[in-house]
């Protein structure tokens, strides 16, 4: 036995329970009609329950005098009512439908649904007098597996528009009631298309329909483009219009509504996420090109980010079109997708030295909205300055007298190194054969460790010279990749001189048993390796900074300013 009431003298069986209101007293239950087998929907108002009042009894009164006079689809017919021990049932046509809050839809999917309520809304108007729903909410719209909308609950629907009187109740429900119907003013076409937009924006927005209230402003404006994801601009215009507070400002009918919204495009539109808004460019020397990448991602299922750079007019840069700056450019210029990296360049020999930029770059895209600004700032380096040296410092000398000595005593270096490998062999030749003896092992890696530790403590003195030359050519305004080829060319400079050194004296002593052409083939081997390294010497040391300075002032009248 279940605790359904039983109704079967009235020609129907209970199936199960669709819904219960415990305020009203108000029980909606699935049944069938015995005698043909439908199933139907049967509201009961249980007016002997706590709750209930005759407000409820006027309701249902009211429902089935609009619904005897309306025959749509989109409007479940009424059937039949009869009178309970316990209060009163009406008799409605079933939908296999769910209420809207039942699950998600998209906004293409949304869009079918505005149109179908729009349509039996439109339906309503049309009657004579026209119907005011007046209670138009997520729970009283019904919608099935193939979108078919339909609409319920005419219990707080009024015959004819203009005014309430002032000791009517207010009916319908908080947050979907327009400003005029919550203070009892004139109701028109339009009253009902402010409750359709609510209802629609709670759809986007994932809102309950007690919620609602968080999206009124003061002035019952409602505020939600914060909550949808980017949308064509004229589906937001068009919801904002329906649900314009004042009465005025929305469309006049739901026809209107309606030829509004059918030639709209409501589909997503993707979203761009930038992991920074200010990019910022340090030259360390003057006319070098700075690039940095910047990300660009789109987080929008279904969609296709698509995009292009260009650069905003400012007074002091050339004239210039979207696609081609002077000192800025990107690549790639245009894009479409939904994760890229795009590069942008700053060609600081357009600029004065010393001097800060600021520019905004945009990327127009196809989302929500379409353009996005970023501050670009560029930083160009100082001209470099010649000095003279006036004296080698210690670290310098030191640094050139190392790879000179280096370069004399090059020879040895060659047989010391021969005779390390040689006994390294012999330990690997032993071990392989198993003939070495503890002695032998002994001794092998007290050689190892004894190179090891030399290896080391060259490399320490190496670097130590290296860095301390590097540092003092920073100090003279030399950037640091030119510092340190410069380093490496005089080590390789100094090398080469001691060699040559070595070979003249060796040479010296020997000469009466040199051959004229051995002589040479060894001179000009020296002195290529001098002049290898001498000219790109002089050329970074001496030269680059005179030659900077020459073409700068020479360009400087045509240089971009800040």
């Amino acid at each position: 036995m279940n605790a359904f009431p039983d109704f079967s003298q009235h020609g129907y069986q209970i199936s199960r329970e669709l819904g219960y209101n415990s305020l009203g007293g108000r029980v909606t239950y699935l049944a069938t009609k015995i005698n043909t087998k439908k199933s139907v929907v049967i509201k009961q108002f249980q007016f002997a329950q706590l709750g209930a009042s005759w407000a409820e009894y006027e309701a249902y009164e009211q429902e089935i005098k609009v619904l005897q006079n309306l025959d749509r689809p989109g409007i479940p017919r009424y059937l039949d009512s009869f009178q309970t021990d316990s209060g009163f049932c009406m008799v409605q046509e079933y939908k296999n439908a769910e209420s809207a809050v039942a699950r998600t839809f998209s906004p293409p999917d949304i869009k079918q649904i505005a149109i179908a309520t729009l349509e039996i809304i439109a339906y309503l108007q049309s009657q004579k007098p026209p119907v005011i729903h007046r209670d138009i909410k997520p729970e009283n719209l019904l919608i099935d597996e193939e979108l078919n909308v339909y609409l319920v609950d005419f219990g707080f629907a009024r015959l004819g528009c203009g005014n309430i009187a002032a000791s009517s109740v207010v009916k319908g429900t908080m947050g979907f009631m327009p400003p005029e119907q919550m203070f009892n003013r004139e109701l028109t076409k339009a009253s009902d298309l402010y409750g359709l937009g609510i209802t629609l924006i709670c759809l986007l927005t994932g809102t309950k329909s007690a919620d609602v209230g968080n999206l009124v402003d003061a002035n019952y404006g409602i505020h939600f483009r914060h909550l949808v994801p980017p949308l064509q601009q004229g589906w937001m215009n068009w919801l904002e219009r329906m649900v314009a507070p004042r009465i005025q400002d929305r469309y006049q009918s739901a026809a209107d509504a309606l030829a509004a919204l059918q030639s709209l495009d409501v589909s997503s539109l993707p979203k761009v996420r930038i992991e920074r808004d200010r990019i910022q460019f340090t030259a360390t020397e003057y006319g070098e090109i700075l690039t940095q990448t910047i990300a660009i991602s789109n987080p929008i299922p279904d969609t296709i980010l698509t995009g292009r750079w260009e650069v905003a007019p400012h007074p002091n840069d050339p004239p210039h079109t979207p696609y081609d700056h002077s000192w800025i450019s990107f690549e790639p210029q245009a894009f479409e997708s939904n994760n890229i990296e795009c590069t942008i360049a700053v060609d600081t020999s357009k600029l004065l030295a010393s001097q800060t930029y600021n520019r905004q770059i945009i990327l127009r895209a196809n989302s929500e909205p379409q353009t996005h600004t970023i501050e670009l700032q560029a930083t160009t380096a100082p001209l470099p300055v010649p000095q003279k040296t006036n004296s080698f410092s210690a670290y310098r000398l030191t640094f050139m007298c190392g790879f000179i000595l280096a370069g004399l005593m090059s020879e040895l270096i060659f047989h010391l190194t021969w005779f390390i490998l040689l006994i390294l062999l012999g330990l690997i030749y032993s071990l392989i054969e198993g003939e070495v003896t503890l002695l032998g092992a002994l001794g092998g890696s007290l050689i190892a460790a004894l190179i090891l530790a030399m290896a080391s403590l060259i490399y320490k003195i190496v670097h130590l010279m290296f860095n301390h030359v590097i540092d003092e050519q920073r100090s003279r305004q030399i950037i640091e990749v030119d510092a340190a080829q410069i380093a490496f060319l005089c080590a390789g400079f100094c090398m080469s001189l001691g060699l040559l050194f070595y070979l003249f004296l060796k040479v010296g002593s020997q000469l009466e048993w040199v051959e004229p052409m051995e002589m040479i083939a060894v001179g000009g081997t020296i002195m290529v390796s001098l002049v290898v390294t001498a000219i790109p010497l002089f050329e970074m040391s001496v030269f680059k900074s005179k030659r900077i300075l020459a073409h700068y002032h020479k360009s400087e009248p045509n240089l971009i300013k800040p």
